[in-house]
């Protein structure tokens, strides 16, 4: 049995200071397989459409693309390209690496 080790995805408190997580955790890139690449293609193309989603307006974007996730899957690619706020007004919010909307202008 093949035994991975689990990369959790970037978590941002509220009033955490400095800078948001820029890049994937540690580990998280090893931890794909080939099929996920498309995927977390997508979803790069998904945050660049608007940089902080809720999960469930996010699985429905990704839907009309005619992509279905498992959590395992939507976990390990959304690491990829978002961090997830664990509270404050962006709570459960997954958001682009590097984009902190308590700076954003608009």
């Amino acid at each position: 049995r093949l035994k991975r080790k689990w990369v959790p995805v970037s978590v941002v408190r509220f009033r955490d200071d400095g800078a948001v997580p820029s890049n994937p955790p540690a580990g998280a890139q090893e931890q794909l397989r080939e099929e996920d690449l498309d995927i977390v293609t997508h979803l790069r193309q998904v945050f660049e459409e608007r940089p902080i989603w809720l999960r469930g307006p996010l699985e429905e974007r990704l839907a009309d693309k005619g992509i279905h996730l498992n959590i395992s899957t939507m976990q390990k690619t959304l690491q990829m390209v978002a961090y997830l706020w664990s509270d404050g007004p962006w709570r459960n919010s997954y958001v682009r690496l590097g984009w902190d909307p308590r700076v954003a202008a608009n």
